[in-house]
């Protein structure tokens, strides 16, 4: 019930202008790639190889990305210059503020000068500082699992001086604020910084409607039709991180923060209306206060030029009380948690420089963490969980001429233990990419790694919640991880102003988490999890890019095509196509950006998701170091960001639409402001690791 998070899901209806305009970015391309001149920024030094006016420059293990002049001369912020970079996908949303990955599954790291960062540390960039984006797009063994790509966005450095800024983005048509602001200050090796966000959102206009139909034992069915909507208190966030650093150049790095968030849900209720077979009203209230506090400690070595060692440490400790109360005509529940969670993760690394053009390192990591639930109705019921991982692997990277190669092996121990469920899962993770460059402009490159998905806390914990008059849900104890593999395949080229790619992807899992047939039981249906479906995914896509009229106007357009197979207990198949595309204009301070994205659509086990349309369309005025943009997001869709989930058990198939109508014809204003005064050096930062904050709380 984390509503604030349900309002980042996408709407808008399919319109005949975005065909039109991939039309139109297609039919362009051919005449244009060669009348563009080049930027003069577009020469840039590095130490492997000097490119002139290319946008983007392949290495040994990633590609590195150079903004243009007017893209650097009209973002607003490094979130807002990485949005009109239009990396390979990448879906950046600066009204969410969120960077997601578009080719399959797997999350995006984003890093600064290495260090692993936030969207407020993206926030915190001036356009200036921004000198490249390295994309990663086959990560590490050291990332850790689920890594599709790493984004390390390279700055200018400071030894002396101060930078201060603030970035606001704030709704005019609905109640939508996401304000912050931050400092920091810089003397000699020593870094200080202070970052605050803030986020405060209504939601009287979230709202639900759900088809539903229960099938019994004795061959009766009932159907029920629920429309629901959203009252109470707004979701409040706090985030405040002190940090501070201290680099001697080339020998010794020593980075501590301090993180604290304050996360909470004053009481709101949800009114449902239910007609069918039964028809009554039925009200569901809410309310969730969680603090989180996190320590992180850096330490990083160079011994020699050729061998190096890091070390990290991160202490996180959350406390939450979750309250729910529902009630009916035929039914009162009060379901209250309260949760505690102690975690701490640390790694470390070594790596071995053999020459150039080859490397070898090896790493452990170590993550331990105690949850303690107490569930509170009508007699207090204590759940305690420990779960701990080892990780230890060993991966070279190497080159030669055009061709390079990232080879690992990595393995895993995952450890449960709540009350008499003990058990551990080992697994091999294997890790391979390798890449050949066809000349400048053809690259070539294939990925195959293996992760272990966990099951989460609240899966794991078996204390039942009854959800409505004729469900509930209740955890499996005995749920076992399991592995996915992912074979990549990617195909790119690049000439001036024009840049295409072409990938296939192929996931399999066994043995996959996902519902269990739905147990019928007095007359109520129990929903739990299991091990018994097996899942298969393939995707296509082509992306094309186009700069055009002197690089004051890029275009790109993408067609993905998705299929989903779900075998072992359960049968079912789903595919869909689909299409983003875009463009980006600079008209002297002057800039307009618009984007199009279509309904995608993901299964698993027996439950489709459907993500409906989006659009967004805005205008920025820039001066200096001031920034002010008006947009508009999911122009002509009154009923907003919408989100459908469908069931297609044959025990109870249900469609679930959610949405937000304050996103529909929503105006939004946003403003950024930052000052730098400073001295520059090169130095060396420090690198990042976050431990486990899941919250573990059923609900």
């Amino acid at each position: 019930f984390n509503f604030f998070k349900m309002e980042r899901i996408s709407c808008f209806q399919q319109n005949k202008f975005a065909v039109l305009f991939s039309l139109m970015a297609v039919f362009l391309f051919p005449f244009c790639s060669k009348a563009v001149a080049q930027d003069s920024l577009r020469s840039v030094k590095l130490s492997e190889v000097k490119v002139e006016g290319m946008r983007m420059i392949h290495h040994t293990d990633h590609d590195s990305y150079m903004p243009t002049k007017f893209q650097r001369e009209h973002a607003s912020n490094g979130l807002d210059l990485l949005s009109q970079m239009h990396l390979p996908g990448l879906r950046i949303d600066q009204v969410d503020k969120s960077v997601s990955y578009t080719h399959g599954t797997g999350s995006v790291m984003v890093r600064i000068n290495d260090v692993e960062s936030t969207i407020e540390d993206l926030l915190a960039i001036p356009p200036s500082q921004l000198i490249r984006v390295e994309y990663t797009s086959a990560p590490g063994m050291k990332y850790g699992q689920g890594v599709a790509v790493v984004l390390n966005v390279r700055t200018r450095c400071e030894d002396m001086g101060m930078a201060f800024g603030v970035n606001t983005m704030n709704a005019l048509s609905t109640d939508y604020n996401d304000d912050g602001t931050w400092l920091k200050l810089f003397r000699g090796k020593s870094e200080f910084s202070l970052l605050y966000d803030f986020k405060m959102n209504d939601i009287s206009k979230v709202f639900t409607n759900m088809d539903e139909t229960f099938r019994y034992l004795d061959g009766k069915t009932k159907t029920l039709h629920t429309d629901g909507e959203y009252s109470g208190g707004k979701y409040r966030l706090d985030d405040f991180t002190l940090s501070y650093n201290y680099t001697k150049p080339e020998r010794r790095v020593l980075d501590v923060k301090g993180m604290f968030s304050w996360n909470r849900f004053p009481k709101r209720h949800i009114d449902e209306k239910v007609t069918g077979d039964d028809e009554y009203m039925m009200q569901t209230s809410n309310q969730s206060d969680e603090k989180q506090s996190m320590i992180k400690v850096y330490y990083g070595e160079d011994f020699s030029k050729y061998d190096a060692m890091t070390v990290n440490m991160a202490f996180g400790y959350l406390y939450n009380t979750y309250n729910r109360g529902f009630v009916s005509p035929s039914i009162s529940s009060l379901y209250d948690v309260n949760g505690k969670k102690y975690s701490l993760k640390a790694d470390i690394d070594y790596t071995h420089q053999f020459s150039k053009s080859q490397s070898l390192s090896f790493g452990y990591q170590q993550t331990g963490a105690y949850t303690s639930n107490q569930y509170l109705d009508r007699e207090t019921t204590q759940v305690n969980m420990n779960d701990n991982s080892q990780y230890l692997f060993a991966e070279e990277k190497g080159s030669l001429g055009g061709f390079s190669f990232s080879a690992g092996i990595g393995v895993s121990r995952q450890s449960f233990s709540q009350s008499m469920a003990r058990y551990a899962f080992y697994s091999w993770r294997p890790n391979l990419s390798v890449q050949y460059n066809i000349g400048p402009a053809w690259q070539v490159s294939y990925r195959y790694s293996r992760s272990s998905e966990l099951p989460s806390l609240a899966e794991l914990t078996d204390y039942p919640r009854q959800d409505d008059d004729y469900q509930v849900t209740v955890g499996n104890p005995n749920l076992k991880p399991y592995n996915k593999d992912l074979n990549l395949f990617v195909m790119d080229y690049q000439h001036k102003s024009t840049e295409a790619f072409f990938y296939a992807l192929y996931e399999y899992s066994k043995n996959s988490i996902s519902n269990n047939p739905v147990e019928e039981k007095d007359g109520l249906f129990w929903n739990t999890m299991g091990n018994k479906t097996n899942l298969q995914h393939f995707e296509f896509a082509f992306n094309l890019s186009q700069e055009l009229f002197n690089r004051r106007l890029s275009v790109y357009v993408e067609p993905n095509f998705r299929y989903y197979r779900v075998t072992g207990m359960m049968h079912y198949t789903n595919s869909i196509v689909s299409v983003q595309t875009g463009c980006d204009a600079y008209i002297k301070r002057f800039s307009a950006s618009f984007y199009y994205r279509s309904p995608i659509e993901t299964l698993e086990g027996d439950l489709l998701e459907h993500r409906y349309a989006t659009s967004d369309f805005n205008v920025a005025y820039q001066y200096h170091s001031f920034s002010v943009k008006v947009g508009w997001r999911n122009a002509v869709s009154p009923k907003g960001k919408l989100t459908k989930l469908r069931r297609l058990s044959d025990t109870i198939s249900s469609a679930e639409v959610t949405g937000n109508s304050g996103f529909g014809n929503m105006v939004y204003l946003s403003l950024s402001w930052n000052i730098l005064k400073g001295h520059q050096h090169k130095v060396r930062r420090a690198e990042d690791i976050n431990a486990s904050l899941d919250d573990g709380i059923v609900k």
